[in-house]
């Protein structure tokens, strides 16, 4: 979504799965909702600096308006084109920052930037869990297009 930034559709697609396994409903007990488990509060960041990005025409956007984002409510993080759209982003920046190494985008994902110690992901068992899952995925995806 942002320039120069290619986000893998099947590792967006590898995200979904690990983190709702594709329910756009899903509710963490932290309150994450929808397709990738984004919390209000980053939903809403997101949605903010989507919108003042210069990098983005939401002109062109088919199924996410400038007023979804500007007036974003919790059950719009249900919406899957919402969801998809603010995780892209999202995932966009962690790809930058962390220079594609997958580990470490699941990582910031999972706790936010930061979170990761000279290069290494913390050693919280969720946030392993969740990068085996993704990559396990990922990989699986990529090898079937073969």
């Amino acid at each position: 979504m942002s320039k120069g930034i290619e986000i893998h559709p099947d590792f967006i697609r590898s995200l979904i799965l690990a983190d709702s396994n594709g329910d756009t409903q899903a509710l963490s007990f932290k309150n994450a909702r929808g397709l990738t488990q984004i919390i209000f509060t980053t939903g809403q960041e997101t949605a903010r600096a989507i919108t003042r990005s210069q990098a983005i025409d939401l002109e062109q956007i088919e199924y996410v308006t400038r007023t979804q984002l500007e007036q974003l409510a919790p059950e719009d993080l249900n919406d899957s084109a919402v969801n998809i759209m603010l995780a892209c982003y999202q995932i966009s920046k962690y790809n930058k920052e962390y220079q594609g190494h997958l580990d470490l985008v699941v990582s910031a994902w999972n706790l936010g930037a930061g979170s990761n110690n000279n290069g290494h992901p913390p050693e919280y068992q969720e946030t392993l869990n969740l990068i085996g899952k993704v990559n396990g995925l990922f990989r699986f995806f990529i090898q079937s297009r073969l």
